[in-house]
């Protein structure tokens, strides 16, 4: 299973406004066997369903909502300590984050590519891009706050997914429950009888900007 994991647009939206606190609150994560279109843009889990257009998983071993996520831990990463440097000629992939040497931020690919022989100089305003070679790259921050988990265990399972949603169910309500993570499998994974498991990606599930 080749793992990627983005944060939805909106999560630090809801983390500024206080809608979702990691420390406590219960994380959830649900799977789909289609996003349907632009998942990143939406601030709630009813609206993936509702505007995106995305799919459940259904079958048997799985629950709609899914299930909770044990061993929460968050902590904050600055750009020197960062493990993945950037490097030349070197393909990347959309959500993939690096650390330029002499940088003091970190850059976030936004367009899958090969970057050129040499660094590219670096725009340092956010939302700008920089090109380099056939990616493209934009600025995150100084700093970035990295969430880890415990594997997801559904067991004796029969079902299909493609793709994992993780958000703040508190609430109980999924108009009100705020989107934080999704992942991609990278293609459907099909279990019958047997257990599913999804093991985050090295490093962290997911990375949120610091604002």
């Amino acid at each position: 299973m080749a793992v990627q994991a983005w944060p939805f647009t909106a999560s630090c939206l809801s983390l500024c406004q206080g809608l979702v606190d990691l420390s406590s609150d219960t994380v959830k994560m649900l799977l789909l066997t289609s996003r349907g279109s632009a998942i990143y843009n939406q601030q709630y889990v009813s609206q993936i369903f509702s505007v995106s257009g995305a799919v459940e998983t259904s079958g048997t071993g799985y629950t709609a909502g899914g299930l909770a996520v044990t061993g929460l831990a968050v902590s904050d990463v600055a750009a020197g300590s960062w493990p993945t440097a950037w490097a030349a000629s070197t393909a990347y992939a959309v959500g993939q984050i690096v650390h330029p040497a002499g940088s003091a931020y970190l850059y976030m690919c936004a367009v899958a590519g090969t970057t050129g022989a040499s660094q590219p100089t670096w725009v340092e305003v956010s939302s700008r891009e920089t090109v380099d070679g056939t990616a493209v790259w934009i600025l995150v921050h100084d700093t970035v706050t990295v969430v880890t988990h415990d594997a997801v265990t559904w067991p004796n399972a029969s079902l299909t997914a493609e793709y994992g949603v993780f958000y703040d169910s508190s609430t109980g309500v999924a108009e009100t429950s705020p989107l934080l993570w999704w992942t991609d499998f990278g293609d459907p994974q099909t279990v019958a009888g047997t257990s599913l498991i999804y093991t985050p990606p090295a490093g962290g599930s997911l990375v949120f900007t610091k604002t």
